[in-house]
């Protein structure tokens, strides 16, 4: 399933989630460019699968931990937590206690229907 056909949820993800991270990584003090796009990389990675221009989340797990992700990479960014391999690992370690409840609520969930609460499309 495609995240992307309700642009009134997502077209701000999709429109400028590069300038976000490039916003991020720069107040949190990042300033070489070739850093910049190296942990831009990585998040890309992180988020999308590698490959922004056709992830689609497949169910439901999968959208809610986009969000998850997305908005602790924010947190810890503007916290000046910039070693970007450590930040996922911290959120892999998080995930269970803060996120595995709100999964198991939204499992028989059609995306759409997740994509019209304002909190499971409120990305990054």
């Amino acid at each position: 399933m495609d995240i992307k056909p309700d642009p009134r949820s997502v077209d701000h993800l999709i429109r400028d989630w590069r300038h976000r991270t490039l916003t991020l990584l720069t107040q949190a003090g990042v300033t070489e460019a070739t850093d910049i796009i190296e942990k831009s990389q990585l998040l890309e990675a992180y988020f999308f699968d590698g490959n922004f221009k056709n992830f689609e989340a497949q169910d439901s797990e999968t959208l809610i931990f986009l969000n998850f992700k997305m908005k602790m990479v924010r947190f810890y960014l503007g916290k000046n937590i910039t070693n970007i391999p450590k930040i996922i690992e911290m959120i892999a370690e998080l995930k269970p206690y803060f996120l595995d409840h709100i999964i198991e609520s939204v499992k028989d969930k059609p995306l759409s229907e997740i994509m019209k609460d304002r909190y499971g499309a409120n990305f990054y």
